[in-house]
């Protein structure tokens, strides 16, 4: 059936929102206890309960901050607005997350959902500035779709399954990703031992290394064209990340020196200290494509290395580890430079060996590829349901 009893109530008339704090980090006494301390990475739209964050607070540390009960709702309310958690036990968060603790007319699973939904309105009342900022006044402005208790928990029910289907998906592209860093290991041993005594070369010694394009150059008089080219939040840890594609415009004569090719890895020049040397293969899925001078082009000498080979072997231990020893360090950022990145040695085992490697990690990776195809067709019906059921009432 489907009910019209739906109606909008401000989150001040339905709930208590309180901002979060952080105790002085001058007192190591306030932080290493039990009590969870949540920061907007630990907030990613799903209903699965914060249990684990990085930071957490001692006895005393509670109570210097606000302690939140089970089931209250986070909201981003700094940078990203809108990303939606919800507290396992009692917790407390940083200042850039407001909670919502709903009252007896909405269930805490429901709340979840509808401010999930509402995400545009709330980044609607956001304040306009570099930083967006949603504060505890306007969030509580905010309005939100109510329906009636009985409907609130069969929606929040039929939501929970297709969240645990996408989870199941989530949990075994990780299942996947973890045995192609055990299938290296195997086939190659630990780089860091080198146990089966593979010869080693520089990288500008097995593979051709180019800077990219500076974005501003100045051209004067000379005609410009506009090229689709890959920027550093474009390039993730064995992927990439191609939702966004910019343009830049740049001399016709120079595209040829910064075009990427299918087989080129594409590394990082810089960014936090333990992502650093992040690298992922071009599968020139966009063409033409250059990129940007915070990227580096490494091109493989096929005959020697082959590009998936290396994309492994950058996300070992024994490549983030040389690179942070050979990197500019400030305080949680990190940068190489062309001279680091072409000394990191590597470890080439026969050709032949990289290739059936290869092999087998192209056969796991189209099987990732369906579940991750899965898992945003599972996203997008979650917002479809929401769509429907608060647009022409639910349907049960």
């Amino acid at each position: 059936m489907k009910t019209k009893e739906l109606s909008w109530k401000s989150i001040g008339e339905i709930a208590e929102v309180v901002t979060g704090s952080t105790p002085k980090k001058s007192n190591p006494n306030f932080y290493g206890g039990s009590i969870p301390w949540i920061k907007p990475g630990d907030v990613q739209n799903r209903l699965t309960p914060i249990r684990f964050t990085a930071d957490t607070l001692s006895e005393l540390g509670a109570k210097q901050a606000r302690i939140l009960p089970p089931k209250s709702i986070l909201v981003t309310c700094i940078g990203e607005i809108g990303r939606v958690g919800i507290t396992d036990g009692p917790s407390a968060t940083n200042q850039q997350i407001n909670a919502i603790i709903f009252n007896n007319e909405v269930i805490p699973e429901y709340g979840f959902y509808a401010i999930l939904y509402s995400r545009q309105s709330l980044e609607k009342a956001s304040t306009a500035t570099t930083v967006p900022i949603l504060n505890k006044t306007n969030l509580q402005k905010v309005s939100i779709p109510i329906i009636p208790k009985d409907e609130q928990f069969a929606l929040a029910k039929k939501m929970s399954h297709i969240e645990d289907a996408r989870k199941n998906r989530t949990n075994s592209i990780a299942i996947a990703e973890e045995y192609l860093r055990s299938l290296f290991i195997e086939m190659f041993g630990d780089p860091n031992m080198n146990p089966k005594n593979f010869s080693i070369s520089r990288l500008d010694q097995v593979t051709n290394i180019g800077s990219g394009i500076t974005k501003g150059k100045k051209y004067g008089l000379k005609k410009l064209v506009a090229v689709p080219y890959i920027r550093v939040a474009n390039v993730q840890a064995g992927y990439l990340d191609l939702k966004e594609i910019k343009t830049i415009d740049v001399a016709e004569a120079e595209i040829e020196r910064f075009l990427l090719k299918s087989g080129d890895v594409l590394m990082t020049e810089g960014g936090d200290w333990d992502k650093l040397g992040r690298g992922a293969v071009w599968d020139d899925s966009i063409s033409p494509c250059i990129h940007q001078n915070h990227i580096f082009r490494v091109r493989p000498n096929v005959k020697k290395i082959l590009p998936f080979y290396l994309d492994a072997l950058l996300q070992t231990s024994y490549a983030k580890s040389f690179f942070q020893r050979a990197s500019k360090q400030t305080t949680n950022l990190a940068t190489i430079n062309k001279t680091q990145l072409s000394a990191f040695p590597v470890p080439l085992p026969p050709i032949e060996q990289q290739q059936k490697f290869c092999e087998m990690r192209n056969s796991v990776a189209k099987l990732v590829f369906q579940m991750e195809k899965s898992a945003t067709e599972l996203d997008a019906l979650m917002q479809a349901v929401l769509a429907e059921s608060f647009s022409t009432g639910v349907t049960l």
